[in-house]
């Protein structure tokens, strides 16, 4: 532990902000624009080299190569989503923080020591040539269905960002450390005009500032640091350079095997132990032992809803949103109220916060010729209470009809991403009424889109 390791791998965060339990919205561009919900902010990173080092009490893990950081977002003002991006080329992760990914529940590969999945993250070696070939196929197809398909808008941008003429940020690293927590830390020596923009803040991260030397001269020496960039500048050359087929990405994955192997060999891992471990393995430098790193009171897990649009932005700034699973207000314990809601506010909140049984219905067909009309049918499934696990099922369904059609809308990525989250949740359960308040609107939004853009249609 504590050398840097040259390690071919492909990560994937569904959510940053769901991961450090810091939803911060934050502001946009010049600091006037305040987000009142951010929908999703994922980071795709392809890493080449990594690193853990002992800074004082606490390990911090890094991982080296190109990457990005995606955030779709509303704005208090407006009521349309706006995407935004930042490339990267280091994540840095605290002991607590990397100590969730690795004892987070499975939900795919627990027999795989390399290989992890759960809510997370998803790791995948870029070699897998010591996988057999079912344990492949069961890869490629989790890949395919959980990462390429509903993250494939964000992947292809990177690679866009990469093949790009754009001055690639060596040296910006994505930091979760207990000192520069949610922050991306530049370099000094990055020009000052070129990252102009790329300073400007972007919902969902605390801060965008210098710093990148005083975090890495800590731990690394200049012969190291020297290394660390030369290998961002290879991989971003090979990953620019690299064919892959858009329609199958897993070829991505495949192709960078073959070119990364020669100038990046991947290490041997330890044999598979027989024993369950508590702590799967993401990095090869991650300390070998079963302690279990607590979450730290300085950073308490932030989970305030979002105010209305109709607030103030100066009432709004630097309140958070809790992503994905709709806004975690005061948990109710229904056991509390044996006599019934004992006033209007219990009532108010029973109502609101507390998802529903519903009986099982038979799912509608989702049409196959009209986008407009596809997507009114998952409008209706809403409004009329259908399980939210059906409700994923016939998005995942609807999202593939409308491939048929085109093959980009405003809300493809969107929709795979709500399909994904809701086909988890339990059978014949209902959103409570903030959350098919909240749900209903983006589908009307993309109704709406549906209806004013020229989208073709199959006679």
């Amino acid at each position: 532990m504590g050398d840097l390791i040259q390690n071919n791998i492909f990560l994937v965060f569904p959510s940053w902000s769901k991961l450090l339990d810091f939803p911060t919205l934050g502001t946009y561009i010049d600091n006037s624009q305040i987000p009142s919900k951010l929908l999703s902010d994922p980071v795709i990173f392809l890493g080449g080299l990594e690193a853990t080092k002992k800074i004082g009490d606490q390990f911090l893990h890094f991982v080296f190569g190109v990457g990005i950081y995606y955030v779709k977002f509303e704005l208090a003002e407006g009521g349309r989503y706006i995407l935004d991006n930042r490339m990267i080329s280091g994540l840095v992760l605290s002991d607590f923080v990397y100590d969730k990914l690795v004892t987070a529940k499975p939900t795919a590969f627990q027999n795989l020591y390399d290989v992890v999945a759960n809510d997370y993250i998803f790791k995948v070696p870029i070699n897998m040539a010591d996988k057999s070939p079912t344990q492949r196929t069961f890869i490629d197809g989790t890949l395919m269905r959980q990462v390429f398909i509903p993250y494939k808008e964000v992947i292809m941008e990177m690679i866009k960002k990469i093949q790009s003429d754009e001055v690639f940020p060596i040296h910006s690293l994505l930091t979760a450390s207990l000192f520069d927590y949610d922050q991306i830390l530049l370099s000094v020596r990055l020009n000052p005009e070129s990252m102009k923009e790329y300073m400007k803040p972007t919902p969902g991260i605390f801060r965008i500032d210098y710093g990148a030397e005083r975090l890495m001269h800590e731990v690394f020496s200049m012969d190291d640091i020297g290394m660390i960039a030369k290998l961002v500048q290879k991989l971003r050359k090979t990953y620019s350079t690299l064919a892959f087929n858009p329609i199958q990405l897993n070829t991505l994955i495949e192709n960078a095997a073959f070119a990364l192997e020669s100038n990046f060999p991947n290490p041997k891992h330890p044999p598979e132990k027989p024993a369950q471990r508590l702590k799967a393995s993401i990095l090869s430098t991650a300390a070998e032992n079963e302690i279990i790193t607590q979450w730290p009171d300085e950073i308490p897990a932030l989970k305030y809803s979002v105010p209305s649009s109709g607030m103030a932005p100066s009432e709004i700034k630097g309140l958070s949103d809790k992503l994905y699973e709709g806004p975690e207000f005061k948990e109710i314990d229904v056991g509390d109220y044996q006599g019934g809601p004992k006033n209007e506010m219990d009532q108010f909140e029973l109502r609101e916060f507390t998802q529903k049984k519903v009986p099982t219905k038979p799912l509608p067909d989702i049409p196959t010729k009209d986008i407009t009309e596809i997507l009114e049918v998952i409008q209706k499934m809403v409004i009329e209470d259908y399980p939210i696990l059906d409700i994923g099922k016939s998005i995942a369904v609807a999202r593939d009809n409308i491939r048929k059609i085109t093959l980009h809308t405003d809300f493809m990525f969107e929709m795979g991403k709500w399909a994904n989250i809701y086909s988890k949740k339990d059978a014949g359960v209902a959103f409570n009424a903030r959350e098919k308040e909240r749900f209903l609107e983006i589908v009307n939004t993309w109704v709406k889109t549906a209806k004013i853009t020229n989208y073709p249609k199959i006679e």
